[in-house]
């Protein structure tokens, strides 16, 4: 009776190997199931990295930082990031030392402009505060991607305005009462930052937009201070942490890169 046959591999075989990596399935094969590439789960491979990551890779713009928009510098202090604090720093210096040099230069109207926004605020309360925190509000929102809000805040702006002519004091100012100079001085400072905020953020239709409603907005009589050109540099300062913060921190906690820019 014949016995069957039985084939033992040799000890000099190998078994043969693909250098392509795939699989008879014929799919790529990944180290864990459901995880993206090592790219997109960060420097380290063992955790999904943020969001901003994949708008990096891209091109795309990193979202705004609303904290950094509201605490400036002290953002980048507080992060690690001591060195782009530092220049921060002597950009707002900068705005000081500017903002001083041209009152010596034209001391009648910077003296002039001061007293008149001290009056007013004086004789309007708290309202003249609130326009200005309304104004700062403003561009943190366009930037947030929350625009119903936004919308709101801005359009909070005549209503104050017409409260504040209802129950306040009247300030004659010629061609237009201290409050509407007060409100317009804090309307323009809103819509210039919240406009400088959607060309950093790539948002380019809603800037022009908002560009047309100035310019309207100045055509149709809407008081312009010069007293806004002494303020509206320090906002940029903001607007600048603000748009860059998200990018930073990824460069400096993912890339583990040394900047002053």
């Amino acid at each position: 009776m014949d016995l069957p046959q039985v084939h033992t591999p040799s000890p000099c075989s190998a078994p043969a190997s693909d250098d392509s990596g795939i699989p008879e399935s014929g799919q790529p094969s990944t180290q864990e199931e459901g995880h993206a590439p090592d790219l997109e789960r960060g420097l380290t491979g063992t955790a999904p990295l943020a969001t901003s990551l994949p708008e990096a890779a891209r091109g795309g713009p990193f979202p705004f930082n609303g904290w950094a928009y509201v605490f400036g510098g002290f953002y980048y202090l507080c992060t690690g990031m001591w060195r782009k604090a530092l220049l921060l720093g002597g950009l707002w210096l900068a705005w000081i030392a500017g903002s001083i040099a041209c009152s010596r230069l034209f001391p009648a109207f910077a003296d002039g402009e001061s007293v008149l926004h001290e009056t007013v605020l004086e004789g309007y309360f708290g309202l003249g505060w609130l326009l200005a925190c309304l104004a700062f509000l403003f561009p943190l929102l366009v930037g947030l991607r929350r625009n119903v809000l936004a919308c709101l805040v801005f359009l909070s702006f005549p209503v104050l305005v017409f409260m504040g002519e209802l129950h306040g004091p009247f300030l004659d100012f010629g061609a237009f009462s201290a409050l509407v100079w007060l409100a317009s001085f804090s309307a323009w400072t809103g819509m210039g930052t919240a406009f400088f905020v959607l060309c950093a953020s790539r948002r380019f239709t809603a800037a022009l937009g908002l560009g047309l409603l100035m310019f309207f907005a100045f055509w149709g009589g809407l008081p312009l201070p010069e007293l806004f050109w002494f303020d509206f540099p320090g906002k940029l300062v903001n607007v600048l942490c603000g748009v860059a913060a998200s990018r930073d921190l990824y460069r400096s906690r993912q890339l583990k890169e040394r900047f002053w820019w």
